[in-house]
């Protein structure tokens, strides 16, 4: 059974029906691969990241989940089983960032000492960089990310499409993700969000798709994508009721006969299901029983005020999801024309947005720590970017030229606050920070608009885009030393050769 979808009429058509959907999705995620891993740090700044990438070395070279401590910091390692350290983190990222520690493994075997010297990097790390083995290990990491969000922004194209949004709405919608959103910063750190927002995108998409089709693949996707979320991070399971509440609502209305009913409730309710028994057996190896989390303690510290945390996550200095993607606000205003045109998916949205808002703003940590914007708000960023998309697209009320003013003046400035924060790392700033200030530099982090992020960004050094240090190193480097900035050189030109030819991009 079919559901009607809307499709704005007459706007644009983009060469709609010369190329399929998906091809064009696969070739705007090797563009978006090559541009975001161009921009990658090659490095992980927070030990947080740190922690995630030493599960993933455990995991490879040793079998096993627990990770030695080197000293790190109280509360960041779990002591568990038979007295060793664990992770408290989720280990998702942990075993997608798999392919990349092999890949950094192969380099490093493969490539002599003195290539990894361009990956010495900035000053304050938490692993040695000096070392080849090590720098290439992590440096392999480090892109996983730079992939994740390049499938984000290839989900929120295929969802923007599937919706019934033409094709260039769709690009512009991905053109915002990648250039004025947080997101493009979190492509150059190891934090567990920009997985989140992958595997949430996953979820929507194949949602609609049942919706639209009543496939049973797509409610087993569904599934399965939520059963992945608990595995990356077990705060996400605070989503599962709003999916829930989704599913129920299409259900009801699509007519469907109560065995059919029945064995889309099963497929959906597998990947739940497989993700709890997963998360049981892992904490179950890692803190000795199934309910055990490893954050003890600190899972009880939920001692913030309400009005400090939401505020601290919407409009604060150092947090603020308004003053790190301006274009949250454009979705506020279009909230009304996107739920007229989708009231379901804009529901989603929303209730992703409000959610995640009303669970980590009482949290003692609802900053997010040594991260940039609000960070556990991350997930959420692709479904404001689709709610705005009534005034992207400029239909209806929004074709009025003050609204295009606003919507560009909103772009600008949201390109510029995230084109800052891709110069200099999270860690570095808040470690300046800490020098400068002492013991409540964390609280001026969050509120004090003095030492506001982005200005603070503009007086430290610029050393977060490896291609950039490297290649501007590159004339005086000799042998191993070069191979690096080579090997960017290569990837520069196939990102200008993609650009050129892409017909879409052109159009």
């Amino acid at each position: 059974m079919s559901l009607p979808v809307h499709r704005p009429e007459g706007l644009c058509r983009l060469g709609e029906g010369a190329v399929s959907t998906n091809i064009l999705g696969r070739r705007l995620f090797v563009l978006l691969s090559l541009f975001f891993l161009l921009t990658t740090s090659g490095h992980v700044h927070s030990p947080d990241g740190v922690l995630m990438a030493r599960v993933t070395e455990s995991l490879i070279e040793r079998g096993e989940l627990a990770v030695p401590d080197p000293g790190y910091p109280p509360g960041f390692l779990t002591t568990g089983r038979a007295g060793r350290t664990y992770s408290k983190y989720g280990v998702g990222l942990s075993v997608v960032a798999i392919p990349g520690y092999l890949i950094g493994r192969g380099l490093a075997r493969a490539l002599p000492a003195s290539s990894s010297v361009p990956l010495v990097g900035p000053t304050f790390l938490w692993y040695d960089a000096t070392d080849a083995a090590t720098a290439w290990r992590f440096f392999g990491m480090s892109l996983t990310n730079a992939l994740i969000v390049a499938g984000v922004c290839t989900l929120l194209f295929l969802l923007t499409v599937e919706l019934g949004y033409c094709r260039r709405t769709a690009l512009q919608l991905v053109a915002l993700a990648a250039l004025a959103t947080p997101l493009w910063i979190y492509s150059k750190t190891f934090f567990s969000e920009p997985l989140a927002a992958l595997l949430l995108l996953l979820f929507a998409l194949n949602s609609v798709r049942w919706q639209r089709r009543v496939e049973s693949r797509a409610a087993l996707r569904s599934g399965f994508a939520l059963g992945g979320l608990v595995i990356v991070k077990l705060a996400h399971v605070v989503l599962w009721p709003l999916a829930l509440g989704l599913w129920v609502a299409m259900v009801r209305t699509s007519g469907l006969a109560p065995d059919r009913r029945r064995r889309t409730w099963a497929l959906l309710a597998a990947g739940p299901l497989v993700g709890v028994v997963t998360l049981a057996i892992l904490n179950a190896v890692r803190f000795g029983a199934p309910w055990a989390t490893g954050y003890g303690a600190e899972a009880t510290q939920w001692t913030t005020a309400w009005t400090e945390g939401v505020l601290g996550l919407l409009v604060s200095p150092g947090r603020g999801l308004f003053i790190y993607m301006p274009l949250a606000l454009v979705s506020l205003l279009a909230i009304p024309a996107s739920f007229r045109r989708l009231p379901l998916w804009t529901t989603l949205g929303l209730g992703v947005w409000v959610v995640l808002v009303a669970f980590y703003c009482r949290w003692h940590g609802w900053d997010g720590g040594w991260a940039w914007g609000p960070r556990f708000l991350v997930p959420v960023m692709p479904f404001l970017l689709l709610i705005a998309a009534p005034a992207i697209e400029g239909a209806g009320h929004f074709a009025g030229r003050g609204w295009r003013w606003l919507v560009g003046v909103t772009v600008a400035w949201s390109i510029a606050v995230t084109t800052i924060g891709t110069l200099v790392a999270s860690t570095e700033y808040h470690h300046v920070l800490r020098q400068m200030i002492g013991a409540g530099y964390l609280p001026a982090a969050r509120w004090d608009w003095r030492v506001w992020a982005p200005w603070g960004y503009l007086h430290l050094p610029k050393d977060y885009t490896l291609a950039w240090t490297s290649l501007t190193r590159g004339a005086i480097l000799r042998g191993g030393e070069a191979i690096l900035p080579f090997a960017f050189g290569l990837l520069l030109l196939g990102f200008v050769v993609l650009m050129v030819r892409w017909k879409p991009w052109r159009s």
